[in-house]
């Protein structure tokens, strides 16, 4: 029996927060807002400490286990007024600990989607999140959001401009090439799609005629990659390592015809 998973999606922008939370059927289940408080004293501590983890040597940790601590929960602060936070530690005791309605308890995961408008607040977006940690409490205990377990913390950027929608010929299937891409680097974990595929099987499965599954790509070469893409699909799902370069570039691992890594940047991938 697989695991429920509800949503918690956090939007910043012009000085309030607005959530919404989404139940195990992806139904509304909530939209709680409070202030934005990128104020003092959390701003001044929030940069400081910030400035410092990045002008850190990379032998080094530049900040200690107590300023780590405070980072965490002045970010935290910062999104999270007391609104927010009680139906944040609500949201997670629920999904995490489980919901009792007489009958049986329901343990989830919960899925925390942080959107911040890196267009109109870029100072704001850039911040490093990845260390919110919410402040000891009855509830959680101390709690690091990105590395709780059954927590997935992830950041969620909206599009500047709408993709432009799929237009089919009459009678036309959907086409969607599955790009693999686990390259044979031993400090990259490989990468687990079996489950994935197989989804993509019963959905083909279950929908002849109106969707195409091709031949998944693997490995994920540049060739092959071009290759597929003569195909014209629809589609590209592709599944492998992303990274951040050391400019702050996000870039994504393709596979070298030796087997290992080549990172290429999103402008590369794009001219695939």
């Amino acid at each position: 029996m697989r695991d429920t998973i509800y949503t918690y999606r956090v939007r910043a922008a012009a000085g309030r927060v607005e959530t919404e939370i989404r139940d195990e059927r992806d139904e509304p289940a909530g939209e709680p807002a409070g202030d934005l408080r990128f104020e003092e004293p959390w701003r001044s501590e929030v940069e400081a400490l910030s400035r410092k983890a990045f002008e850190g040597k990379s032998d080094k940790r530049a900040l200690s286990k107590e300023e780590i601590q405070r980072l965490g929960e002045a970010l935290f602060n910062i999104l999270f007024d007391d609104a927010l936070r009680t139906s944040l530690l609500t949201c997670y005791d629920a999904v995490v600990h489980g919901a009792k309605d007489g009958r049986d308890s329901r343990r989830g995961r919960l899925r925390i989607e942080l959107d911040i408008d890196d267009r109109r607040h870029p100072h704001l977006a850039a911040l490093p999140w990845e260390f919110l940690r919410v402040p000891e409490n009855q509830i959680t205990g101390s709690l690091w959001l990105a590395t709780a377990p059954r927590v997935v913390l992830s950041r969620r950027r909206a599009r500047w401009q709408p993709a432009a929608p799929v237009q089919l010929e009459h009678g036309e299937s959907l086409r969607l090439t599955l790009a693999i891409s686990s390259p044979q680097d031993g400090e990259l974990a490989p990468v687990v799609y079996d489950r994935l595929w197989l989804e993509l099987q019963a959905l083909a499965s279950e929908n002849p005629g109106r969707f195409e599954l091709t031949e998944p790509v693997e490995p994920a070469t540049r060739q092959a990659l071009d290759d597929a893409l003569h195909g014209e699909p629809h589609i590209l799902h592709f599944i492998g390592h992303g990274r951040l370069s050391p400019e702050g570039h996000g870039e994504l691992a393709i596979v070298e015809e030796t087997g290992y890594a080549r990172w290429v940047d999103g402008a590369q991938f794009a001219a695939l």
